[in-house]
Order: C-alpha cells, then structure tokens, then sequence
C-alpha cells in the first residue's frame, strides 16, 4: 500500500451523476468475440500493469486486490488531498464520444463542467452518444475515419485489425512498472485490466468494479408482511421453489423478471452450470451443451407453469422494477452494484438477499463471475505526437483518481456549496437541484472509481455484509474461460444466433415446445459457428499457454 507521502516521494448521490449508475442486462450470446474480466490462465503471457493500491484514507475493512474485493469504509474521509498537482498544464480540448443520456447536454455555464476543465488543464467536448443508438453511431464514426480522441469501445469485426490500424496500444506506457508514471491507473485492480486487452495488448481503460456478477435480491419488508425471516436460508433447490411459492398467490408472485434474462440464469448458478465457456485440457465446452443447463431451463419451465413469474414478464420485461416497488413481487436478480443503489433509495424496503444453495443441497453455489469492470473500455485514437499522447494519458490518470482524493471528489460529487454540502456526519449530502441541471455522463466510463469501495452513508451494517458477501463469493466465483481470448466468429456470425436461442428458450419456459427440443436447437448452433467459435477460442488459448 503506498501513502500520499512515499507516492509525492517517489514521482514528484452526485456519484450517481458523472459517476453514473448503469444497469446492464445480461449477454445472451454463447461467446462475446473479445473475453474479459478474468480470464483466468487465458492471458498468461502479457505482462499486466503492476497493481499500486493508493491509501488517501484508512478502510474500516480491508480490500484484496488478488480477487477484486474492494475496501470498506464506513465514513467519507476527514479531508480529501490531491493525488496531482494541480491544475494541470493547459493542453488542447480533447472530445470523447461515450454512452450518455439524452438530456446530458454541456451548457456553458456549467460549473461542474468548468471545475473539471480547469483541474485538467482542458476544455474538452462530449459528443453524445445515446444508449439506445451508440453502436450504429459509433459504426458510422470509425468508417468515417474522423476519430474523436477518445471512444468508448464496441466489438465489430476485424476487431484486431480495426484497433491496430485506428487507435493507440497503451502497453507501453501501461505493462509492468511503466503504469507507476500513472499512480491513479496504477491503483485500478490487476483483473479490470482483462477488459481492454486484446490480442495480448491493452488498449484503453475501464471503470472498475467488483466482478460479481449477479445477486438474488429480497424486499426483506415484503418478507415480513408474511411472517418470514429476513434473508432466508434455503438449503436446496426444493427449498427454493418452496420460498418462491410462498410468496406467490393474490396476485403477487415471487420474481416479476424475463424468466430467461434473469430467473434462468439464477437456475444456472444453482444446477452448477459453467459460467458460458468452462476449458478442461485445452478444450471448450460451452453450457449450451451441458446437463445443467438443460436442467435449469426444465426448473424455469415449471417456475412459469407454476406462476411463480408474472406472466407478463415475457411481455414487458420493462416493467420489472415497477411491479418489484409496487409490491407486485418480492426477488428481483440484478447486477451486484445495484444492491447498494436500492438499498439507499429504498431503505424501507431493507433490501437483502437470498444466497443460493446447490439445486441438490450440500453446500452453496458457486456464483458466476462478471467482468471485473464495465463491459466496454474508453480507448484513444492514434495521437499526432507522444506528447499529445502522454497528456491525453495523464487526463485518463486524472479520472482514475482513487477514494479519498480531491479529484474523486470533484468527479464523483461536484462543488461544494453548489452541487453538494457535507452533512453532520462528514458525508457529502448533494444539492439535488444543482446536480440535476448541470450532471452528464460520459466520462464515467473512463476509468472513474464510483464502484472500487464499499462506501454507503450511514450504512455500516450494510457495508459489512456487501464485504463479506465478496470476500466469501469471489475468491470461489466460476469465470468464463473465454474472457481475454478472441474469436471472429464469435465477434460476427455467431451474435445472430442469440435471438434465435431467446427465442427457443422462450418458447420451452412457455410450453409451447418440448424440452427435447433444445438438443436440436444446440446441435444447429454447433453445426453453424458453435464449432467454429470453440476452435477459435482453443486456439487462442493454447497460444496464450504456450
């Protein structure tokens, strides 16, 4: 761990607003072309950044950066000092064109906007890309060939060749010690460096977070209102279901979710699936292929049949939240960080969550390991000289400021007296009309630190058990074996096979089709890239393990 003091030595909720808070459903795809997010042995040989965790403030618990489990802290830091002396020399605007929402336009007079120009030396441009519309605008931005300095990154193929040709390798300046010259990127944890790294080279920078993937939570009110303990305990698969019919019936049902988005993935954890690919000897098995997987699916049919889902879950999947904070239903799965988001907006509702045991007992499931970061990385394009580069790189290190810096607090919070005020606790309480005018997204992407502790405002139960939920759940978690190797198959030709799979997937949770009908659904799949993808991957592998 390395002081404020040995770093000056050595080298000379507004968070919810640049920060941001993104809700990702998950990949129905059998394979993402590009992996990451800790590809285990998949990535061998690259000689990743060395990990400098930075302490600008003591953590009531500790963090473990070998399984990405982030440091507690149960109160905001006494005073915040900056990581960098600033503000930085002046420096050309540099644009970025990034996810944001449609109404987080950049008014002159900004004061958040004018605050961060000013630390950085830089008045740049965010060039809104809407969610809804992002890839096929970036698509018309790269065959353009009129790059902005920074984009955040989509798979398209020729993936490889596309990132040689138009954007800056930061393996340089990043493996090894050369990423000490950036203590703030130094600090991101050693797997959230799988997102960017392509071809055994890094290409940009992600917004770190815990690799948890996915968490069954529980209205724990709701659970009361029937008579049963908070955060129950189930011990088997039968238990499971007996939970779920609990709390179904007068019109209220256990999950409100897309069966197969989200309950059959819960299923899957349970009945011991692999986590999308899993590698035994050098050869890829995908979970298409697996009894497990044809197990959960048989377990979601029956749920459906039962009414344990709403039955218009499949209908209007957006509407999913809504019946949750209506009291429509009780379990809602969702991305580990939005525990943390629910439990502060919603803390009537004493949000936990249900630990889910092996469907035929004896013990816990091992839960399926996400991607150590947000999915897709904010990467450079080809810079005029090293210099433009290196000071392009040192606004990327400005943004990775850790907890406890000045930077963090400007990036994720703003301007006190104007978008927020410290309450008698020392925590910084936001001025909701301030930040509602004048927050954009965007730079969030770009390697900001919202997710990389556990911090929740007069919440220390809660941050206690978020830190024992990973410390218990990531050193064990499954990964998918293809995370850090490439497929151009999987990149191309193979995403068409996801809506077909949905599809089937669908109609089997429905009863309109057999069970016995997914076999042939997944010898189409192998028969058309599904082989395909796999020899790509056991190729890439074997290159990566000598």
């Amino acid at each position: 761990m390395v002081s404020r003091r040995q770093l000056l030595g050595g080298t000379g909720a507004a968070a919810l607003a640049v920060a941001g808070l993104s809700a990702c459903g998950p990949n129905d795809t059998p394979a993402g072309g590009r992996g990451g997010g800790g590809g285990g042995d998949a990535n061998a040989g690259v000689e990743f950044p060395t990990y400098v965790p930075l302490e600008f403030s003591t953590p009531d618990l500790p963090s473990d950066g070998e399984n990405s489990i982030p440091a507690g802290y149960f109160s905001f830091p006494d005073s915040s000092e900056a990581l960098h002396e600033l503000p930085f020399p002046e420096s050309e605007p540099f644009s970025m064109m990034a996810q944001m929402n449609p109404d987080e336009s950049i008014r002159p007079d900004n004061q958040w906007y004018q605050k961060l120009a000013t630390d950085m030396g830089n008045k740049f441009e965010m060039i809104n890309g809407t969610f809804t519309e992002y890839k096929s605008k970036y698509t018309v931005v790269l065959a353009s060939g009129d790059l902005p300095d920074f984009l955040q990154m989509q798979s398209v193929p020729q993936y490889p060749a596309m990132l040689e040709k138009n954007f800056t390798d930061f393996t340089p300046y990043i493996s090894g010690d050369n990423i000490k010259e950036f203590p703030g990127l130094a600090s991101i944890p050693t797997e959230s460096w799988n997102i960017p790294l392509v071809n055994g080279k890094f290409w940009g920078v992600v917004q770190p977070r815990p690799p948890a993937g996915r968490i069954l939570s529980v209205r724990n009110d709701l659970l009361a209102e029937r008579g049963i303990e908070e955060n129950p305990t189930v011990a088997n698969g039968e238990e499971f279901l007996d939970l779920c019919r609990e709390l179904t019936g007068d019109g209220k049902f256990a999950f409100a979710s897309d069966p197969d988005a989200w309950v059959l993935r819960v299923i899957l954890e349970m009945t011991g699936a692999p986590n999308n690919w899993s590698v035994e000897g050098g050869k890829f098995t995908n979970w298409y292929e697996t009894e497990a997987y044809e197990q959960a699916l048989e377990i979601t049919q029956q749920m459906w049949q039962e009414k344990l889902i709403h039955p218009e879950a499949i209908a209007n999947p957006g509407n999913n939240f809504a019946w949750l904070s209506g009291g429509v239903s009780t379990l809602y799965a969702q991305g580990f960080t939005g525990w943390a988001t629910y439990a502060q907006q919603y803390p009537d509702w004493n949000m936990g969550f249900i630990e889910l045991p092996k469907w035929d007992g004896g013990g816990v499931a091992d839960i399926h390991k996400s991607e150590a970061g947000y999915a897709t990385f904010i990467g450079m394009s080809k810079q005029p000289s090293e210099e433009r580069t290196l000071a392009l790189l040192r606004i990327l290190d400005y943004l990775a400021s850790p907890f406890g810096t000045q930077e963090y607090q400007t990036i994720e919070y703003g301007i006190e007296g104007r978008h927020f005020n410290f309450d008698d606790g020392g925590n910084p309480t936001p001025i909701s009309a301030a930040v509602e005018s004048e927050k954009f997204g965007g730079l969030r992407y770009a390697g900001t630190r919202p997710y990389s502790q556990l911090y929740l405002p007069g919440q220390e139960e809660l941050v206690r058990a978020q830190h024992a939920y990973l410390t218990e759940k990531l050193p064990t978690a499954k990964a998918n074996a293809s995370s850090g190797l490439y497929s151009e198959t999987a990149t191309g030709g193979d995403q068409s096979f996801s809506k077909t799979a949905k599809d089937a997937r669908l109609q089997i949770i429905q009863g309109r089709q057999s069970l016995s009908t997914w076999a042939d659904v997944v010898q189409d799949w192998k028969n058309g890239t599904g082989d395909t993808v796999r020899g790509e991957y056991e190729e890439a592998y074997a290159e990566a393990n000598g």
